[in-house]
C-alpha cells in the first residue's frame, strides 16, 4: 500500500473498490499475523483508555472496542492478506468508534440528531465505514494454521477484557446482527460525514499515546495498574503464546487457560495460574535450578523430552488442578520470568501444588 491520501467518500461500493485493489495473493505468516493482532490489540487498549477517561460506562466502551478489534481485524486480514491495509483500516475504526463514543455523550450533539445512540451503534457505524461490504461466507476458516492463529488471538482478546470486566457488565458478542441502516444518516452527521483521507490526517496528527497509564482497576480490595498488566501480557505471557506450536496439543493447554480466566478469582490470581501453566508447559521451569522436593516434579524434569503417555497425564492433571486450586502463598506479579522474585513465587507454588498432588 502506498504513502498517498486516499480520495474515497466511505460508500460501500467505493470501499470495496478500494480494499479489493489492495488484496494480496501471498498469505501472511501466522505468526507475524498473531504479532500484529496483539500490537494493535495492546495500542488500541491504551487508546481507547485514555480517551474514555472521563465518560460513563468506561468498562462497557472498551471491552466492546477490544471485541470490535478482533472481528475488524481477522475478517480485513483473511479477505486481504494484506498487513498495513488491516491495520490503517483498523486505526480508522478505532478512531471512528472512540469519537462516536465520546461525542454519543455529548448532551448539545445529541440534541441535534433527535435520537440517543448506544455502544451497538458505534460498533456497527465503525463495521460500516470499514469492512461493512465484504462478504462474510467467502471466507477459509478451516485450514489448521488459520484455526491456531484465530485460538490463540481470541484467547488474547479475552485475556485482555480481563482488566475490565465487572459483574455487572452485559456483553454482547453478537456484533454481525446488528442493524445500522435506520440511524445511518443520524450517525453519519454525528462524525461529519468524514473520508478516509480526512480521518487519515486526523488519527496521525493526534498526539503520541501515554503508554504509562496508570489507571487502576480495584477487585477484591486488590489494585493493579492499568501498565503493569498490559506489560505482563505484552512482556511474558504473549511471548510463552508465541512457542506454542502448530502441531502441539495446544488447545487442551488453551482450555485451561479460558476456565481460569471464567473462573471467580482475583485478577492477580488469574494471570500468576496463566504464567504459572505456560511456565510448565514452556518448559522454562528447566532453565532454572528450582529446589522442588517431589518425585513427580523430578520425572517431569527427567522425562521431558520423552512425552510419553504418563508424562503428558501428569501435565494434564497438574493443570486441572491449576485451575481451581487455592494457593496460600499467592502471586507476586513480576513482569520478568527470569527475575528470582519470580522464580522464587513459582517454586514454592509448584511446591504447595505437588505437595496436593503426589
Amino acid at each position: 500500500m502506498t504513502d498517498q491520501k486516499y480520495n474515497i467518500d466511505g460508500s460501500s461500493h467505493e470501499l470495496i473498490n478500494f480494499i479489493n485493489k489492495e488484496r494480496l495473493s501471498k498469505k501472511v505468516n501466522y505468526k507475524k499475523t498473531i504479532s500484529f493482532f496483539h500490537k494493535c490489540l495492546n495500542r488500541s487498549i491504551i487508546e481507547m483508555s485514555n480517551k474514555f477517561e472521563n465518560i460513563k460506562g468506561i468498562n462497557e466502551s472498551i471491552i466492546s472496542g477490544i471485541n470490535m478489534i478482533y472481528h475488524i481485524f481477522f475478517i480485513l486480514i483473511t479477505y486481504t492478506n494484506n498487513i498495513k491495509l488491516t491495520i490503517f483500516l483498523l486505526e480508522r475504526a478505532i478512531l471512528l468508534y472512540t469519537e462516536f463514543i465520546i461525542m454519543s455523550q455529548d448532551k448539545s450533539v445529541v440534541d441535534e440528531i433527535y435520537f440517543i445512540p448506544n455502544i451497538n451503534d458505534a460498533i456497527a457505524f465503525s463495521f460500516k465505514k470499514t469492512i461493512g461490504p465484504i462478504v462474510v461466507k467467502d471466507f477459509e476458516t478451516n485450514h489448521k494454521s488459520n484455526l491456531f492463529v484465530k485460538d490463540i488471538c481470541l484467547l488474547l482478546r479475552n485475556m485482555y477484557k480481563l482488566y475490565f470486566k465487572k459483574p455487572d457488565i452485559f456483553e454482547n458478542t453478537n456484533l454481525f446482527s446488528i442493524q445500522v441502516e435506520k440511524n445511518y444518516h443520524a450517525i453519519n452527521k454525528l462524525l461529519g460525514g468524514d473520508t478516509i483521507s480526512s480521518i487519515k490526517n486526523k488519527y496521525y496528527s493526534n498526539d503520541v499515546l501515554d503508554s504509562n497509564s496508570q489507571t487502576l482497576v480495584k477487585d477484591n480490595n486488590e489494585s493493579i495498574s492499568l501498565n503493569l498488566f498490559l506489560s505482563i501480557i505484552d512482556e511474558e505471557i504473549f511471548n510463552k503464546l508465541l512457542e506454542f506450536n502448530i502441531n502441539e496439543l495446544y488447545d487442551h493447554i488453551l482450555s485451561k487457560l479460558d476456565c481460569i480466566m471464567n473462573s471467580n478469582d482475583k485478577l492477580i490470581n488469574k494471570l500468576g495460574k496463566i504464567k504459572l501453566i505456560l511456565f510448565i508447559f514452556t518448559k522454562e521451569h528447566l532453565k532454572y535450578n528450582l529446589t522442588i522436593e517431589s518425585e513427580i516434579y523430578e520425572y517431569l524434569v527427567k522425562n521431558n523430552k520423552k512425552k510419553n503417555y504418563v508424562y503428558e497425564e501428569i501435565l494434564q492433571r497438574l493443570f486441572d488442578y491449576v485451575v481451581n486450586f487455592n494457593f496460600k502463598n499467592g502471586f507476586i506479579l513480576e513482569k520478568q520470568y527470569s527475575s528470582k522474585i519470580f522464580q522464587d513465587n513459582m517454586t514454592n507454588n509448584l511446591q504447595e501444588i505437588f505437595d496436593f498432588i503426589k
